[in-house]
């Protein structure tokens, strides 16, 4: 519920107490561990909303020690790279979700604009030979 709200600190805070406090027998990891990445997850969409990308980055990252195969995750990552004009790292995180069987068309279309934005920077440079 908190995560819901918009209290992502919160959430957390009281996701990792159940964390401590939860048993291998109560079979309770998973579910807290999903919760935890996704509050992170929604932490970063709300940096990146603010356009405060390093920070989105950061929080996405640490998304993705709780749900490592969450292509979604890679996504936001990548679009957060290529506002910062990391192209590269965009195309790696948009790679990866591929990989992860995230979205084709989603991923695709990401994945084009980032190669025209790389091939724009490079034609502006003059270091692209045609």
């Amino acid at each position: 519920i908190l995560r819901l709200q918009g209290e992502y600190e919160k959430a957390i805070d009281s996701l990792e107490l159940a964390a401590k406090h939860n048993t291998a027998a109560d079979g309770l990891e998973l579910d807290i561990n999903t919760q935890i990445g996704l509050t992170y997850n929604d932490m970063g969409k709300m940096l990146f909303a603010k356009q405060k990308y390093s920070g989105a980055i950061t929080v996405f990252t640490e998304a993705e020690k709780y749900l490592p195969k969450d292509p979604g995750i890679q996504v936001n990552r990548g679009d957060a790279y290529k506002e910062l004009g990391n192209y590269s790292l965009a195309l790696a995180n948009y790679h990866y979700a591929l990989e992860l069987n995230g979205s084709k068309s989603l991923v695709n279309t990401r994945l084009a604009l980032t190669h025209y934005q790389l091939g724009k920077g490079a034609s502006k440079r003059r270091d692209c030979v045609l």
